[in-house]
């Protein structure tokens, strides 16, 4: 009998690894009852009415997001322990999509790399704010809205990242599954969509400039994703939602664009700063592994500030973060001042009226920003990268920022910050995929495994 090889022996924990990950998510999934509210609604809706006479009537009367209600209604007609299943297997697809995109990025990985990848990747959702995932992957009505949505946009997005870094990896039978899902997110879920339609386009404008070529089933995705993409935005239902969700921001219509502009902003970063904190820290981190892995490189080169502010960010960046986890508010309250999601906003903040601390908070929380840009910028290797791990970055900020044009920024609660959170979780796991020290990536998995007792005590201790 020939012994395994080193290779092998990776793969099988690679697969081992997601085989966990699924059953861990389905235990997880058991626990989880329907809810008042939202899921007796749709539940009533799906034993009582036809498939499609339910989706004219959604269609027709709410909004236009037809494969998010279609999968609503087969999840609550088969039942419970269908969705379990389900949804299992979703939350199992998302962190293996974005594993096959970096593997698409980055063809040259060996074997092991990979592997230690798909192990970050899953321990990875550890990080996610506990109201983000818990709302958008463990809410029944909200999976089959978000997490379901949003797992398809991530695997329409695999053959275009191949379009760009790794043609010779391309083959027209991605787009057997690329198109279907990309359809199905287009009119699933905007904020996905918007996401996967510009790097498509961009993906396009690329390979024209660099490669002379186009490729004709990735025009067809993003097409057909347009159309979605439209059929969602001018439903009838979607004028009605708007005029009946006014009653959640009473002032929206009549509000100043600088003061919308400014609680658009006070409210992403306060998203950043009480659900995203832990993957920012995450990546000044990595980021400063990289920039110190490459002055080890690049010795004789001038660049000398980069290293420099990638550990004073690093260390900002952790510090506050674990500050907040304690339950210290100074880099977290941003002044919003919402006690209920589900009371109507009859009056939002304004500048002036933010205290010193507050207004400290804001800033502090735009410098992280700032500073996770300019390094992700000065960190890249090529162009190509470089602009790749920038966009990626600017895409979370752009699916929180569509909130402008929502009346129910508040009460719709943090599941919608879940594509800003996978845009960020799908951010770590590529910079930590140019991590080359095998030692240093069982440290930084370690790490994060220590981030989530922190990230969920507050939660068993009631805070």
């Amino acid at each position: 009998m020939q012994p395994v090889n080193k290779e092998k022996k990776c793969k099988w924990l690679e697969r081992t690894c997601f085989c966990m990950f699924f059953l861990v998510a389905f235990f997880i999934c058991r626990l989880i009852e329907y809810s008042d509210g939202d899921d007796v609604y749709f539940y009533q809706m799906a034993h009582s009415m036809g498939f499609f006479e339910y989706l004219k009537m959604r269609y027709i009367t709410w909004e236009g997001r037809m494969t998010s209600e279609a999968m609503t209604y087969i999840s609550m007609y088969l039942g419970k322990e269908f969705w379990n299943v389900a949804n299992a297997v979703m939350l199992t697809l998302l962190p293996l999509g974005m594993t096959q995109i970096v593997k698409r990025v980055y063809p040259d990985m060996k074997q092991e790399q990979k592997t230690f990848v798909s192990i970050f990747f899953c321990a990875g959702i550890l990080l996610m704010g506990l109201g983000v995932v818990g709302y958008a992957s463990f809410w029944i009505t909200g999976s089959t809205f978000y997490l379901w949505s949003v797992v398809a946009g991530v695997w329409s997005a695999i053959p275009l990242a191949a379009m760009v870094f790794s043609p010779q990896e391309l083959s027209w039978k991605s787009f057997l599954y690329s198109i279907p899902c990309g359809f199905i997110a287009s009119m699933g879920l905007e904020q996905i969509t918007a996401v996967v339609i510009t790097f498509g386009v961009i993906a396009l404008i690329w390979c024209v400039v660099t490669k002379k070529k186009i490729c004709i089933p990735a025009v067809v995705q993003i097409v057909i994703m347009i159309v979605g993409f439209a059929l969602l935005y001018l439903s009838p239902g979607t004028e009605m939602r708007m005029s009946e969700e006014l009653r959640w921001m009473p002032e929206f219509e009549n509000m100043s664009i600088p003061h919308h502009i400014f609680i658009t902003v006070q409210w992403i970063l306060s998203g950043f700063a009480n659900y995203h904190k832990n993957y920012v820290g995450i990546i000044l981190i990595l980021l400063m592994i990289i920039q110190v892995q490459k002055k080890r490189e690049e010795q004789g080169k001038k660049n000398k500030i980069a290293p420099i502010v990638a550990v004073v960010a690093a260390t900002a960046g952790t510090v506050s973060a674990w500050i907040s986890m304690v339950g210290c508010k100074v880099f977290t309250e941003l002044g919003i001042g919402l006690e209920d999601e589900m009371i109507p906003v009859t009056k939002t903040a304004t500048l002036q009226e933010l205290t010193g601390q507050e207004i400290f908070a804001c800033f502090w929380q735009i410098l992280l920003i700032v500073l996770v840009l300019y390094l992700l910028w000065k960190t890249g290797g090529n162009l190509r990268e470089k602009s790749f791990w920038t966009l990626i970055f600017l895409a979370s900020l752009a699916s929180a920022a569509v909130m402008y044009l929502s009346p129910t920024m508040y009460a719709s609660g943090p599941r919608v910050m879940f594509v800003t959170a996978v845009m960020q979780w799908f951010l770590v796991g590529v910079l930590f995929s140019r991590i080359k020290n095998w030692k240093i990536q069982c440290a930084l998995v370690a790490y994060v495994l220590v981030v989530a007792v922190g990230n969920v005590t507050p939660y068993f201790l009631g805070k």
